[in-house]
């Protein structure tokens, strides 16, 4: 992802989204040495949706065969009042570790600057995001809430 050929490519993709749908944001997460670390992305109907149901967050990393090859698919999913689960933000990163968790739900509250980190109340993880999480990192984010193991 940090060779100057993968990452001018993706940029161009990206760039190329967001011409076909104005509403087509995405950030990029890089460590502290600069190096890009992963990409989060969100449509306007995703933005659409997570302005619309917003107080009860879902985060997950798919398990699957992108997992073992260290490209975790990474999500934020609500739940809208009829019962229909949608992703909000998606992400590919190169890890699942709490700097990805901390990384998606800021761009999420970037690329959707109508939700306040104070109006989500309840965000559902895995186990590995309730025993790994360092509440430093969520205060930093300015992001109070309940994390519930699921």
């Amino acid at each position: 992802m940090n060779d100057s050929k993968c990452s001018f490519a993706l940029f161009q993709y990206l760039a190329k989204l967001s011409k076909v749908d104005p509403g087509f944001t995405y950030d990029i997460a890089r460590n502290a040495k600069g190096k890009m670390t992963g990409f989060a992305w969100m449509t306007s109907v995703m933005r659409s949706h997570f302005e619309r149901y917003h107080s009860v967050i879902f985060l997950d990393a798919m398990k699957r065969k992108t997992n073992i090859h260290l490209w975790p698919y990474i999500l934020v999913v609500i739940v809208n009042d009829l019962g229909e689960s949608h992703p909000v933000c998606e992400s590919v990163m190169m890890a699942e570790v709490n700097q990805s968790y901390t990384f998606l739900i800021q761009a999420a509250l970037n690329m959707c600057p109508k939700v306040s980190p104070t109006q989500i109340k309840v965000v559902f993880g895995d186990d590995f995001f309730l025993t790994e999480i360092n509440p430093d990192v969520w205060i930093t984010c300015s992001i109070f809430f309940t994390i519930i193991n699921i």
